[in-house]
């Protein structure tokens, strides 16, 4: 019988750090749909200037301990929440069917979620899992990318500029035909123009590109 593993090393010990300390109340949706997170206030004020700003003036956030995000979906928050605990999206969806893009649709709402709390830390994650996703089969055998919902999506809820357009620009550009459009007709025309500013560039790019550091905001 193996013995489980459950020595680490000493260093190990700093990660409890990050668990000390007060707890923030978020409660996030609207309604009767709302969910309630206790989330450790240090940490969180370290990735996220929104929460740093909220808890730090003569706010009733301030006072009370409790941020209210009534436009938020407890399920992307929910993400939020697993990834500043344990620095991973459990968001992978590898095999086949409807599901295909539920994945890609996760990954832009938790994009645009770290731009609301202004977290340069959550959206690198972010485009670094749709970059990962992009470069992974599925059970099928095929590599599937954003879907027009998806880029609308990311269109109607970012600003001009933002790295994760770029993004899905570069995606169509690299790996996208004729029919991808096609099929469509109501992608964003500012989608469309860059797109089609770097077709008509015709920029020579290597087989590695796409890298997630690419799409980085800065810290």
């Amino acid at each position: 019988m193996a013995i489980e593993k459950v020595r680490a090393p000493r260093h190990d010990r700093t990660k409890i750090q990050r668990l000390q300390g007060g707890t923030l109340t978020v409660v996030v949706g609207k309604e009767t749909q709302t969910q309630t997170f206790l989330i450790h206030e240090t940490p969180a004020r370290k990735v996220s200037d929104f929460f740093d700003k909220a808890l730090s003036g003569p706010w009733k956030e301030s006072k009370e301990r409790t941020v209210e995000l009534p436009e938020v979906d407890p399920d992307v928050f929910a993400l939020f929440v697993h990834w500043f605990y344990f620095k991973s999206l459990p968001v992978g969806h590898d095999d086949i069917g409807a599901e295909k893009d539920m994945e890609y649709m996760e990954l832009a709402k938790t994009y645009v979620l770290g731009d609301m709390l202004v977290s340069s830390a959550l959206k690198n994650a972010a485009i670094d899992a749709i970059v990962e996703k992009s470069l992974t089969p599925k059970a099928d055998e095929n590599t599937y990318y954003p879907s027009i919902e998806e880029i609308q999506y990311i269109y109607s809820n970012t600003v001009d500029g933002a790295d994760i357009r770029r993004l899905m620009v570069d995606l169509y550009f690299e790996h996208g035909n004729d029919s991808w459009l096609k099929s469509k007709t109501d992608f964003p025309n500012a989608f469309l123009l860059a797109l089609a500013e770097d077709c008509l560039e015709e920029r020579r790019r290597d087989s590695e590109w796409i890298k997630p550091e690419r799409y980085h905001a800065s810290a």
